[in-house]
């Protein structure tokens, strides 16, 4: 007899991954049938011809600012030789490697109000009296 057959453990994840993974699914597909005309043409006349207009404008920065400084960056590490290159030709890389909304929370974290690179900024640069002073 399999091991699987003995130990009901692991069937019981299974089907715990599958009913957290079918019930989110059911609610959304239940949720089509029902939706109001208001809401629906509201949207599509104010709101999705900005988000269009800001989804191409994002896209096409996106696209021509990781052409231009990726193929710079590629040319730069295969042709020439400058201390680190190696170092330089694996790390540009790692963005490949780490999903995009990890980056997104890094950054964030790292840039936020309260961050340590914010804070000595601001106070660097006395950015924080020149905001902190009332009008």
């Amino acid at each position: 007899m399999s091991a699987l057959l003995r130990n009901p453990l692991p069937r019981l994840w299974l089907a715990a991954c599958v009913l957290l993974t079918v019930i989110p699914l059911a609610v959304v597909a239940g949720a089509f049938g029902s939706f109001d005309r208001e809401i629906w043409s509201f949207l599509l006349e104010h709101q999705l011809p900005l988000l269009l207009k800001n989804t191409a404008l994002l896209a096409a920065g996106v696209g021509c600012g990781v052409v231009v400084l990726g193929t710079s960056l590629a040319w730069l590490t295969a042709v020439h030789d400058f201390p680190l290159r190696r170092l330089f030709f694996w790390a540009l890389m790692l963005p490949l490697a780490v999903p995009a909304y990890v980056l997104a929370f890094v950054q964030t974290g790292a840039f936020d109000y309260a961050a340590p690179a914010s804070t000595w900024l601001r106070e660097s640069t006395r950015l924080g009296k020149r905001f902190a002073e009332p009008a």
